[in-house]
C-alpha cells in the first residue's frame, strides 16, 4: 500500500519512494508522480507569483525586481535521494542580475540594506527599504491545504492503479 501522511514530509515521500521500487515499473509510476506533484503544486506556485507581484512599489521607478521574481518562481520535485519533497521556491539563476537574485530572500524577511547610488561630491549613503515581510511564506502557507488535497489524489490514483495489476 502507497502512503503519505498529511505532513507530506520528506521521509514519508522518501518511503513511498522505496515502496514504488518493490512494485515494479519504477519508471513509468515515478514518472506519473513526479507530474502529478508538480501539477498538485500549481496552485501554489500561482499563489507565490501573485504575492511577488503584489509587493508594494513607492515612488514612480517601476523596478523589474517584483516581475523578475515571479517569472523566477518554480517547483522543484525530488521523489527521491536524500531530500525528497516537492517546493515552491525562486531560482537565483532565473533572477534577471546577481545583485537582484539575492534580494528575493531579503524582501521575505522584509528589509534590506543597499548604497544609493553614488551622486559626484557626495558620500556614500546607505538606506535601509522595507517591505511586507514574509510574503512568500504567507502565499504558500494560505495554499498548503488545497495543495495537500491534491497531492492526495495523486498518490491515491497511482496506488488503485497498482492494487488492480
Amino acid at each position: 500500500m502507497l502512503s503519505l501522511s498529511t505532513k507530506n514530509t520528506a521521509s514519508d515521500l522518501k518511503a513511498l519512494s522505496a515502496q514504488l521500487r518493490k512494485v515494479g515499473n519504477d519508471k513509468e509510476i515515478r514518472k506519473r508522480l513526479t507530474k502529478g506533484l508538480r501539477e498538485g503544486t500549481k496552485p501554489a506556485l500561482a499563489a507565490s507569483r501573485k504575492a511577488a507581484l503584489d509587493l508594494p512599489s513607492k515612488g514612480k521607478s517601476k523596478n523589474n525586481l517584483r516581475r523578475n521574481m515571479a517569472r523566477a518562481a518554480g517547483i522543484q520535485v525530488r521523489a527521491s535521494g536524500r531530500y525528497p519533497g516537492v517546493r515552491v521556491r525562486i531560482a537565483r539563476k532565473k533572477m534577471q542580475s546577481t545583485n537582484q537574485a539575492s534580494l528575493a530572500k531579503a524582501t521575505n524577511i522584509g528589509r534590506w540594506r543597499h548604497q544609493v547610488f553614488p551622486v559626484a561630491g557626495r558620500r556614500v549613503v546607505w538606506v535601509t527599504q522595507t517591505t511586507t515581510p514574509g510574503w512568500f511564506d504567507k502565499a504558500n502557507e494560505y495554499s498548503a491545504r488545497p495543495v495537500r488535497r491534491e497531492l492526495g489524489k495523486v498518490l491515491n490514483d497511482i496506488e488503485k492503479d497498482l492494487t488492480k495489476h
